[in-house]
């Protein structure tokens, strides 16, 4: 999985690629981790990523509940099947999914 990232001072913006699962998930976690520092904002930027899993999930519900504690995490840009992982998830209700760019 790639990942990109942009640091725009307080705006971390995670660009990941592909999938989403047990394989790729530790390595997400440590791109994003290693950029958190001073960090306000998170957003998860999805317009790459075609699946996810449950522990892709898993990583994501902690840094929504990192970010808490210094500002707020959003996600955007889901593809329907992404986002109706979420919905089933019920999930829906506990991140900010902000509605697609495209």
């Amino acid at each position: 999985m790639n990942t990109e990232i942009i640091n725009e001072e307080t705006v971390l913006t995670v660009i990941p690629e592909g999938h989403l699962d047990s394989i790729t998930s530790d390595d997400f976690n440590v791109a994003i981790e290693s950029k958190l520092e001073g960090v306000t904002q998170l957003v998860l930027d999805f317009s790459k990523v075609d699946y996810i899993s449950s522990k892709g999930i898993r990583v994501i519900l902690m840094y929504n509940q990192k970010m808490k504690s210094c500002g707020k995490m959003v996600m955007k840009n889901l593809n329907p099947a992404v986002y109706e992982v979420f919905r089933l998830s019920g999930l829906l209700d506990v991140l900010e999914i902000l509605k697609n760019d495209k």
